[in-house]
């Protein structure tokens, strides 16, 4: 049974990343425990996160995260939008490609 999701897409800006916490809610009002990458990361002050000048261990804290979740994920949805697919999104689905079922969205929400 799926149980936990993990939501990969685009978070160059907040209109980005509010779509991806739209589809988040979405699915959590259905009883799904869903993991987005810039809204739950632990062990990092919430202070390294506002910039894009983050220390080495704060990347690889975040990154370290991230394949947790993913990992631990039984379905990813990524959010396929635009002309191409977000290099950070491709770097997420590869992966679980051959561990997990990953389903592409365009139009979830």
């Amino acid at each position: 049974m799926i149980k936990k999701i993990y939501i990969a897409g685009p978070l160059f800006n907040k209109h980005e990343q509010m779509y991806l916490e739209d589809i988040a809610k979405e699915l959590e009002g259905n009883g799904y425990d869903c993991f987005l990458p810039h809204r739950d990361q632990t062990g990092i002050d919430e202070s390294e996160l506002k910039g894009t000048d983050m220390s080495q261990e704060t990347k690889d804290r975040i990154f370290k995260n991230d394949l947790d979740a993913l990992d631990a994920a039984d379905l990813t949805v990524a959010l396929l939008t635009g002309q191409d697919i977000d290099s950070g999104t491709s770097a997420e689905i590869g992966p679980v490609s051959y561990t997990h079922l990953t389903l592409p969205t365009s139009d979830l929400v």
